[in-house]
């Protein structure tokens, strides 16, 4: 836990998204690095609901990752913005990420 160890003060909210991007540099006397896609959506949209001081993925960064970091599957349900084939699709790859983390644990 960076706060515990660091005692800035500081509860910052992480959101990481894997999948494609544009990239580039912008302007011409002040140079800026912009990226453009829907990963950079989704990787601010989990920003934006990360509780303060934690780290939010998408099932795709996490089915990457969670043999060397713990992983939580958590979800906020708006039943006024999330269809119900919307919530199918959620679960069915929240169901393959379980897969995916037990076929890794037996490959360990």
């Amino acid at each position: 836990n960076f706060e515990s160890k660091y005692h800035l003060g500081l509860l910052l909210r992480i959101g990481i998204a894997t999948g494609s991007v544009f990239a580039g540099i912008v302007g011409t006397t002040r140079l800026r690095l912009h990226a453009w896609g829907l990963a950079v959506r989704d990787a601010y949209l989990l920003q934006e609901t990360a509780p303060p001081g934690r780290i939010s993925m998408d099932l795709e960064t996490c089915s990457l990752v969670f043999t060397t970091y713990k992983c939580e599957v958590w979800i906020t349900k708006d039943s006024k913005s999330s269809s119900s084939s919307e919530n199918e699709k959620q679960q069915k790859e929240i169901e393959k990420f379980k897969e995916r983390a037990k076929e890794r644990e037996k490959e360990k």
